[in-house]
């Protein structure tokens, strides 16, 4: 029996230590949680419980027998108002170190919060409330509160996820009918690489395109909206009979969008000769509206590996684009996005590129789009 009484009394100023420092980091989370506004909450802390050197510190003892502690031997309670603590007394707010306990009820108490108030009496739990709470002061409540957050209204929770007018909208679209499709069509089941570089629309395609400027206007773009194509000449064409509605060469001043970029990301994934693209110096002789957005590109732009190089003037197919290449094309494409300011963009690219950018987006579906359709995607 003696040496049970002996290991508890070794044991109380080590419980003593250890429940110290559990109440600073308590203090350390009620302070992480949120910092106190006006009228919020004040945590007091009642040491009054702490087991003293010597005490019995075995099953049955009162250490471990009141059903309102916490396992490290203190209560929360919970006070409406602010008040002043004992410790601001005789130092500035800060942290836990800086404290002093009351002399009223036997039992130590440390408050986080701070008004100009006088400071209000600390009863002890169990009794009634301090006179002094007649007057207007909140008492001390008895009941044991649980810590909660108190967060300013403006400040940002999860920043991870943007309000949806924080949103950029992507409208993706597929050039007109080019003369590589209508070879392919015409082939049927027999196709064969009918070895058109960098085809032009044709009629139809071209017409697809003039009919998807009602398409676009039925969308209500804004004005300040960002527009940008593919080098190849199919793309760029359906660009320039979208925003005009007239083909090239009919009278009148062509008119393109102020925000309007050429950006060799999206072109298509190079398979086959129809994707082998043309300098961008040919390019500005052949589409001299959009010549200031070409000086902007190499002139080699396309898959054109120096030991299996493809070129249109040579009429040169040697090699085809690995799938990692256009990943690595779909990802810049997406950062170019993000930086740009504006939140509406219009993209003019190709069937295959399209379908592949598409597949990192849930809840859109990836596979091929028809000539000339448009699709929204939210970024």
């Amino acid at each position: 029996m003696a040496s049970a009484t002996g290991c508890a009394t070794r044991l109380g100023p080590r419980v003593a230590e250890e429940t110290l420092a559990s109440l600073q980091r308590r203090f350390v989370t009620a302070q992480t949680l949120a910092t106190p506004r006006l009228g919020a909450p004040v945590l007091t802390l009642d040491l009054g419980r702490l087991p003293a050197a010597g005490a019995d510190l075995s099953p049955g003892g009162e250490s471990g027998s009141e059903g309102e502690e916490s396992e490290d031997g203190f209560t929360l309670h919970s006070q409406p108002a602010y008040e002043r603590s004992l410790s601001q007394a005789h130092c500035a707010p800060g942290p836990p170190s800086c404290r002093t306990p009351s002399d009223e009820g036997g039992s130590t108490r440390f408050s986080f919060g701070c008004t100009q108030d006088a400071p209000m009496p600390l009863s002890a739990p169990g009794q009634g409330p301090a006179p002094e709470a007649a007057a207007g002061n909140t008492p001390l409540l008895d009941l044991a509160a649980p810590i909660g957050c108190v967060s300013d209204s403006t400040q940002k929770l999860f920043p991870i996820f943007k309000p949806k007018k924080d949103y950029k909208h992507l409208y993706i679209v597929r050039h007109g009918e080019s003369e590589y499709n209508a070879a392919t069509a015409a082939a049927g089941t027999g196709w064969d690489d009918p070895l058109i570089f960098d085809a032009p629309l044709t009629a139809r395609g071209r017409a697809q395109a003039c009919e998807l400027r009602n398409t676009l206007a039925a969308l209500g773009l804004p004005a300040n909206a960002c527009w940008v194509t593919s080098p190849l000449q199919r793309a760029i064409e359906t660009l320039v009979l979208a925003c005009t509605g007239k083909e090239r060469g009919v009278g009148g001043e062509v008119r393109l969008p102020s925000s309007l970029h050429i950006r060799s990301e999206i072109r298509e994934k190079l398979v086959t000769a129809g994707d082998v693209g043309q300098p961008a110096s040919v390019l500005k002789l052949q589409y001299p509206e959009v010549a200031a957005q070409l000086d902007e590109l190499p002139d080699v732009w396309w898959h054109c590996p120096r030991d299996k190089p493809n070129c249109t003037i040579t009429r040169a197919f040697q090699s085809r684009e690995k799938q990692a290449a256009v990943q690595k094309r779909i990802a810049a494409f997406k950062r170019w996005l993000y930086d740009r300011p504006e939140t509406v963009i219009v993209a003019f690219g190709h069937s295959s590129f399209w379908k592949h950018f598409c597949a990192g987006y849930c809840g859109v579906k990836p596979e091929r789009m028809y000539n000339c359709e448009v699709r929204h995607l939210q970024l």
